[in-house]
């Protein structure tokens, strides 16, 4: 593995962390399950962080 792969890693967001950010910011998101690309995608592009 190569510094920028770790670098990613450790800087990515878990499905929990998007969860709960998706709930405090209005998005109707499940407790469990997969969590869609369109919240992903928003959740990234709202705080800069890849999700794991």
């Amino acid at each position: 593995m190569n510094e920028t792969e770790t670098t990613t890693t450790e800087t990515a967001a878990t499905p929990k962390e998007v969860r709960a950010w998706a709930k405090a910011n209005g998005h109707n998101i499940g407790d469990r399950g997969r969590v869609s690309q369109a919240i992903k995608d928003a959740f990234t592009a709202a705080t800069d962080r890849q999700v794991a």
